[in-house]
């Protein structure tokens, strides 16, 4: 007689894959297109990473979305031809609200700034590679950051391990951080 059946395999792998492939095949397009249908597309990627970090560190609502106008407008700018004056822009911008949060009494005045900068500098950095050089630099770019998440998720799955900073990412560990490195210089 035999046992009940296994339970079924977890979806979350299939899942992963099948919205990475979406991912791939609508940043794929979006870089081709490059102009504003990519600047549209990398602003919004900066906007939700801005919007994830101060819902992390409890930033709220209204220096939330004065980040969120630094972050956009400096994009924009990017955009426009002006990526020298959003890369001095954004830093600056970023300590000008988090002295303005820490004087009025608010709370994670540098959580804020440093999620402006976080934010900022990188999505403003690719926008102005695709536009100052041809899309093979931004794709390579993007291959490399796809196989760090990639090969990290593997090795920490596979080989687990100790913990990085539990408190803060609970599931990223030793054997992630190493084995996505190793996909990085693989690229």
């Amino acid at each position: 007689m035999t046992g009940a059946p296994d339970a079924a395999p977890s979806n979350e792998l299939s899942k992963r894959i099948v919205v990475g492939i979406l991912l791939i095949a609508v940043t794929l397009a979006e870089v081709w297109l490059g102009g504003w249908p990519f600047a549209a597309f990398v602003t919004l990627g900066g906007l939700l990473i801005v919007s994830e970090w101060s819902v992390m560190h409890r930033i709220s609502r209204g220096w939330r979305l004065a980040g969120l106008a630094v972050v956009g407008m400096a994009c924009m700018a990017t955009q426009s031809g002006f990526a020298l004056w959003a890369a001095a822009t954004v830093p600056v911008a970023a300590l000008v609200l988090g002295l303005a949060m820490r004087f009025t009494g608010g709370r994670g005045a540098i959580w804020l700034t440093a999620g402006i900068v976080y934010a900022g500098l990188p999505v403003g950095a690719l926008l102005w590679l695709r536009l100052a050089t041809d899309m093979a630099l931004v794709i390579w770019i993007l291959a490399i950051v796809a196989a760090t998440d990639i090969c990290a998720y593997f090795a920490g799955r596979l080989i687990g391990g100790p913990k990085i900073l539990p408190a803060i990412s609970p599931k990223k560990t030793w054997a992630g951080l190493i084995g996505g490195m190793c996909g990085a210089a693989a690229i």
